[in-house]
């Protein structure tokens, strides 16, 4: 694209005259690293502390799907907090917090050989046996 219609379009949508100076184009990588031992151990420091920042903050947000509700469980000491019940969302809860969810939805069966009741799902006889094999 030409020089001006570049100049025209952020010059119209961000009200700035966005001028670079020529200098800048022949920037190196190695122009903006620092050359002194201090310096990057200081860059390097800080860049593992924003990268570990970020990674803690990222998971850290937990969601409830929906048609659940959930209690949150301590991860280290396994408590859950019968307190608060959280609805479908996204909450920030901490990286060492998880749910526990538990469905919404109440579904009924019945097994038996009778007609069931409207809106009751219908399922053969629950057949089982015992430890010898036997049909109970």
């Amino acid at each position: 694209l030409p020089i001006s219609f570049l100049d025209h379009f952020v010059g119209k949508f961000t009200g700035l005259d966005c001028v670079v100076p020529p200098e800048a184009m022949d920037t190196k990588v190695g122009d903006v690293i620092p050359q002194s031992c201090e310096k990057k151990c200081a860059m390097c420091c800080c860049s593992s502390v924003l990268f570990l920042l970020v990674l803690l903050m990222s998971t850290s947000v937990k969601q409830v799907d929906r048609l659940h509700v959930a209690l949150l469980k301590n991860g280290i000491t396994g408590e859950v907090n019968l307190e608060r019940s959280y609805m479908p969302g996204r909450y920030f809860v901490g990286f060492w917090q998880d749910f526990v969810p538990f469905p919404t939805t109440l579904n009924t069966i019945e097994f038996s050989d009778e007609t069931p009741e409207e809106g009751v799902q219908k399922l053969d006889k629950l057949r089982s046996r015992d430890r010898d094999g036997k049909q109970i």
